[in-house]
C-alpha cells in the first residue's frame, strides 16, 4: 500500500462512518471508526519499515572516530 492509497481508503472510511452517524447509527459508525484505526495502525507499521529499510540501504559514513 502506498501513501496515496492509504489516504484514499481512509478518506472513504471516515466518508462512511460519518454517513452512519448522520443516519443515527452509532454502533455502526463506531465499527467503521475501528477499522480506520486499524487502518492507521497498519499504514504506521508500513512507515515505519520503510524508513527502517531506508536507513538500511543508506550509504555508510564512516568519521574518523569509527576508524581504529
Amino acid at each position: 500500500m502506498n501513501k496515496k492509497k492509504y489516504l484514499a481508503m481512509r478518506e472513504r472510511l471516515m466518508n462512511e462512518a460519518q454517513q452512519l452517524i448522520d443516519e443515527g447509527k452509532a454502533e455502526e459508525a463506531q465499527e467503521k471508526m475501528q477499522e480506520v484505526t486499524a487502518l492507521d495502525e497498519k499504514w504506521d507499521a508500513i512507515a515505519q519499515a520503510q524508513a527502517n529499510i531506508n536507513a538500511l540501504n543508506a550509504e555508510p559514513v564512516f568519521t574518523n572516530s569509527c576508524l581504529f
